[in-house]
């Protein structure tokens, strides 16, 4: 009887140490709203406006490594300050990403872009930009922005 209690015993901590090593993949949906207020090189005028961002993360953390794949969506609007041009786009990528769990979490700073064009052309301006996106252990998903800059294109 001894011996298979300790048989359980023993299974029972091999099961719980393989369910800790490998979690299943997760699914992270995240939206945010980066507000900007960006001068149009082109034109001198200041375009305020909002880059709606829609992250689909399908991730798997395995120890202390986090992987998986990301589908991004981009739509971005402003309006023109003196003109009143009306500034818009969107884009869409995707990308996998793996990463290391430092202190239980990750963080992965990526170059962005988002083309904003105006009726005509001429105007059309390219917002540049870092974005963090950080993991921690439980798979919850953070997204932030900044040092956004334009150009004229």
């Amino acid at each position: 009887m001894r011996r298979v209690l300790l048989m359980i015993g023993v299974a029972l901590v091999a099961m719980s140490v393989g369910a800790s090593a490998a979690q299943a993949s997760k699914l992270a949906n995240v939206r945010a709203v980066v507000p900007f207020a960006i001068p149009n090189r082109c034109t001198g005028e200041e375009v305020v406006g909002e880059i709606r961002v829609h992250f689909l993360l399908t991730l798997t953390i395995n120890g202390n490594t986090v992987s998986g794949m990301e589908l991004l969506q981009y739509s971005a609007q402003g309006v023109g300050q003196t003109t009143g041009a009306l500034y818009a786009g969107n884009e869409s990528g995707s990308a996998t990403f793996n990463a290391s769990l430092s202190n239980g979490r990750a963080t992965m700073t990526d170059s962005v872009t988002f083309h904003l064009a105006t009726r005509g052309g001429g105007n059309n301006m390219v917002i540049t930009g870092r974005s963090h996106t950080t993991i921690n252990a439980n798979g919850d998903v953070t997204v932030s922005y900044d040092e956004l800059s334009a150009t004229c294109i």
